[in-house]
């Protein structure tokens, strides 16, 4: 079993799309041309999905936004600390893929 994990919600299994506001703010995306904007800049077709689906689910609970603003000044106070998660991540990923292969 795959955890995940997600410094955008303090509990990403539990966060789910339901809100009334999802659709309502899909379509205001697209009005706006944002997703245009988003698929030109993004690094990737995994990168646009996830900053599209990130858009279209605002924050309406006081926790997940502690959480990332806790998650934003840590960033701040340590500057490495992004690159030495993306190294973290991908040792994981590379242990995860030989494990599967054992």
């Amino acid at each position: 079993m795959r955890h995940r994990f997600s410094l955008l919600y303090p509990d990403p299994e539990k966060h789910i799309d339901d809100s009334p506001l999802v659709e309502h703010i899909a379509g205001a995306i697209e009005d706006i041309s944002l997703d245009q904007a988003v698929e030109r800049f993004a690094r990737d077709a995994d990168s646009c999905s996830y900053t599209l689906d990130v858009l279209r689910r605002p924050l309406d609970d006081p926790e997940e936004i502690l959480y990332r603003q806790q998650v934003l000044k840590d960033f701040i106070a340590q500057p490495s600390l992004l690159e030495e998660l993306r190294l973290l991540f991908k040792s994981y990923d590379t242990l995860e893929t030989t494990w599967r292969e054992l």
